[in-house]
């Protein structure tokens, strides 16, 4: 329950949101209301010369299958981010426009009773929990997997042996134009993969991030719009001029929708993707850990309830160590958590985008129209037809991102591993 009190500090508050987008995003220097070409372009280059080189190192090894799972599942990943950095890249000026029109609406003045307050301020405390919650999930996986390397050598030192330090494995598999062939060699090409851990997990952070931020401003004020509208005061002496407010208003938040679905199209669409073939090879991953072949089989049994139970992490988590392994299990649980998390994200903002833009229409419906006149009625009957296209977040042209997409990404995963696993049998 949110308590109004001191009104213009809670929106101040509220507002901190957009900070939390220009700390990251002018990390890479694509702050729409402050872009720096400098430090995009290095992080451009280094990420795309990097993503080259994983390309590579596919090409190079595509008679070793197991290779190509482990290459595909980091190569995947960094191509959307590329694809991330480029896309916010192409679409900084619109995003100008959308924060600061967004940020021009964070003032007491503009919300008339306690109830729109509260609706919006709702809506942004489930922005900050998801941002939240998103970034744990990122600091978590990003360190554990480009640290993995170093943890089997301490392990295979500590049991004796000194055959894999010769190995010198890196934390991510681009190709190498020279050999390793010393400890200061191998210390320099790991630090130099370090900023993989910056860019693969923070640039879709970054972007993950504004697409909260911005899709549920917009689906919070379309609560507080529909709010509005089934409020109307038949007879008020404002009438016609409030009716011209609410579509004014709704005019905005509508071509706000549609531009945010068309920044973020090509983004979701390489996102949705990458996540169904991500989540099918790191599942393969999981269950193809060096045990025997009954542990392999409790593995996916656990890895099959931890879909519908997420609670069940524990236990994997617990179950894992106490049959070693415990890097890979690790670092490929929480990759694969942050795949699911990011994914449930956008299935949730998508649905509620969706969900408020139908209330528009059911407000309408619901308000006092029969006590108006004839002229404001035949606004009313514009204001439905205009809201019978609902908003939403779409992937390309293929289809949108409301809960039910994700129920068909993990389908539609399971189906790809289940002939993954029959090819490799045979």
């Amino acid at each position: 329950m949110i308590t109004i009190t001191n009104t213009q500090d809670n929106f101040d508050s509220a507002a901190i949101i957009f900070d939390w987008n220009r700390k990251l995003l002018s990390l890479f220097g694509l702050w729409p209301l402050m872009p720096n070409n400098f430090i995009y372009n290095c992080w451009l280059i280094y990420w795309t010369a990097h993503t080259i080189f994983e390309y590579i190192d596919l090409f190079l090894y595509t008679d070793n299958f197991e290779h190509v799972i482990e290459n595909l599942t980091e190569n995947i990943s960094f191509t959307q981010a590329l694809v991330n950095i480029i896309m916010m890249k192409k679409y900084n000026k619109i995003l100008k426009k959308l924060i600061i029109e967004a940020m021009k609406n964070y003032h007491e003045k503009l919300y008339k009773s306690s109830s729109e307050q509260k609706i919006f301020f709702n809506y942004n405390n489930k922005t900050k929990l998801l941002c939240k919650f998103l970034f744990i999930f990122i600091l978590i996986t990003a360190p554990s997997y480009y640290i993995k390397p170093l943890t089997n050598l301490i392990n295979d030192v500590e049991l004796g042996d000194n055959s894999s330090i010769k190995k010198y494995i890196l934390p991510y598999r681009f190709y190498n134009f020279y050999n390793i062939n010393n400890n200061k060699q191998y210390a320099f090409a790991y630090a130099a993969s370090f900023p993989v851990i910056i860019i693969g997990g923070l640039a879709p952070a970054a972007t993950d991030f504004l697409l909260i931020t911005i899709v549920y401003y917009v689906s919070s004020k379309l609560s507080v719009l529909s709010l509005k509208i089934t409020n109307i005061n038949s007879n008020s002496i404002n009438l016609h001029n409030n009716i011209k407010e609410i579509f004014i208003e709704h005019k905005k938040l509508i071509e706000m929708g549609r531009k945010t679905q068309k920044i973020f199209s090509e983004i979701l669409l390489f996102h949705f993707i990458g996540s169904t073939t991500l989540i099918c090879l790191v599942e393969y991953q999981i269950i193809t850990v060096k045990q025997n072949e009954n542990k392999c089989i409790m593995f996916q049994r656990i890895l099959i309830k931890l879909i519908n139970y997420i609670v069940n992490i524990i236990i994997f988590v617990y179950k894992c160590y106490s049959y070693g392994q415990k890097t890979e299990i690790v670092s490929y649980i929480s990759y694969i958590l942050v795949i699911f998390m990011a994914l449930y994200i956008h299935c949730v903002v998508g649905e509620s985008l969706v969900t408020e833009s139908k209330t528009i229409c059911e407000a309408y419906y619901c308000c006092d129209w029969y006590n108006m006149t004839n002229g404001i009625q035949k606004d009313c009957t514009l204001g439905i037809l205009r809201s019978q296209k609902v908003l939403c977040l779409s992937f390309g042209k293929f289809g949108i991102f409301e809960l039910s997409t994700m129920t068909n990404v993990v389908k539609t995963s399971m189906g790809y591993l289940s002939v993954l696993r029959s090819l490799m049998t045979n």
